[in-house]
């Protein structure tokens, strides 16, 4: 895939720079900084993602059996909008 991004110029001078500094050229040292930052991203364990979540609906009081359903509903609707169907 090709990708074409407008970067700001202090940004390119940065990336240029810090890909001199590695003996890559640029685009092998962009290439591997977007790899690292996506790694970095895919490994972060679920719990750690979840913790925001769960505190807000800990301090939000709603019962378990209302989040449930929330859940549900939200999963219908995606699962309706993905065969092409409109909402009841």
């Amino acid at each position: 895939m090709t990708l074409t991004i407008a970067l700001p110029p202090e940004t390119e001078n940065k990336l240029r720079a810090c890909a001199a500094a590695s003996g890559q050229d640029i685009t092998s040292y962009a290439l591997q900084a977007i790899e690292e930052k996506l790694q970095a991203r895919s490994s972060v364990p679920i719990d750690e993602i979840l913790t925001p979540l769960r505190q807000e609906f800990r301090e939000s009081g709603m019962p378990d059996e209302q989040l449930h359903d929330l859940l549900a509903q939200a999963r219908d609707e995606v699962r309706r909008k993905k065969r092409g169907l409109q909402s009841p």
